[in-house]
């Protein structure tokens, strides 16, 4: 009697053991079912790269005058891209008022977006005219300095 309660809980725990591992294989999906990506788990595409970016355009001769009451800037935009035509760019500016102590204080700041079309390796002209009429005077001596700051291009 004591062989015929061995035999009978051994098959039980077999029976609860095939049957837990059963659960687990179901719950799983089994071991050997390969696992599919989620659109979590899918990545982005990759953002196209930047065409022209300010570091190809380079700027000379860029002079600032006054006309008709207002601030105007012209100067030669050069595109040294190898391969895009440059359609446009952004033109920072900045007014500052640089006291005799040598401390600059940003008095107005502009960026002006200019129409370009300026083929690869050449240059061209190009006029702003940014919107200073709420500068305050300076204490000291008036002070200036400009970066492009973006710009875009195509190929043509």
């Amino acid at each position: 009697m004591a062989a015929l309660q061995h035999s009978s809980r051994l098959r039980k725990l077999r029976a609860i053991t095939l049957g837990l591992f059963g659960g687990v294989l179901l719950l799983t999906g089994g071991c050997t079912a390969p696992q599919q990506e989620t659109a979590s788990q899918e990545t982005a595409p990759a953002a196209p790269p930047q065409q022209i970016t300010p570091a190809d355009v380079e700027l000379y001769g860029v002079r600032l005058f006054r006309e008709d009451g207002g601030y105007q800037v012209e100067g030669q935009i050069q595109n040294n891209s190898a391969n895009f035509t440059l359609t446009e760019f952004q033109f920072q500016m900045a007014m500052q008022d640089c006291l005799p102590s040598g401390v600059c204080e940003i008095l107005a700041e502009d960026v002006s977006t200019i129409a370009a079309d300026v083929p690869a390796g050449e240059s061209a002209v190009f006029q702003a005219a940014p919107d200073f009429s709420d500068m305050p005077a300076p204490q000291g001596q008036l002070g200036w300095h400009y970066a492009v700051v973006g710009a875009t291009g195509a190929v043509r």
